[in-house]
């Protein structure tokens, strides 16, 4: 593919969604662009700020922990999953509000033990407390909250 004609695609795909540089680059690769290309096009990219990782990281974490209500951990193993540096990862994850965290994780844990049918104490709790943590959260946040409710 042409170096123009690609710079263009993959503007335009930056444009569509945040990306971050690694998922760009895949994509030039799928596309069969040279590599000498690809690093000229991710750095022209970079400086017309159609990619930048720590902004895609901030709309990753803002977008799992608030849409999906994933946890710090599960959002941080995909971040690290996806390539992205751990300066903007953590950067990024401090900026999640710790009240707005925990009340996220309460209402997570109120909805999942309204669909509990045990009448068993203990295992509604482990149940609990087997989701929560398959969605990301903390070991001992969960276990916290999870002694306030029971």
């Amino acid at each position: 593919m042409e170096r123009e004609i690609a710079m263009k695609r993959a503007a335009s795909f930056c444009a569509e969604s945040e990306r971050s540089v690694a998922e760009v680059e895949r994509k030039l690769r799928k596309w069969g662009v040279d590599g000498d290309d690809i690093d000229s096009i991710i750095d022209k990219l970079k400086s017309d700020d159609f990619v930048n990782d720590e902004r895609y990281c901030k709309a990753y974490i803002n977008d799992r922990f608030r849409l999906n209500h994933w946890g710090k951990v599960k959002i941080i193993y995909e971040l690290k999953k996806r390539g992205l540096d751990k300066e903007y990862i953590d950067a990024a994850i401090a900026d999640i509000d710790d009240n707005e965290y925990t009340e996220v994780l309460r209402k997570l844990i109120d909805d999942k033990l309204r669909t509990i049918k045990d009448t068993d104490i203990y295992s509604a709790k482990v149940k609990t407390l087997g989701y929560a943590l398959r969605r990301g959260f903390e070991s001992d946040i969960v276990s916290k909250i999870l002694k306030d409710v029971f």
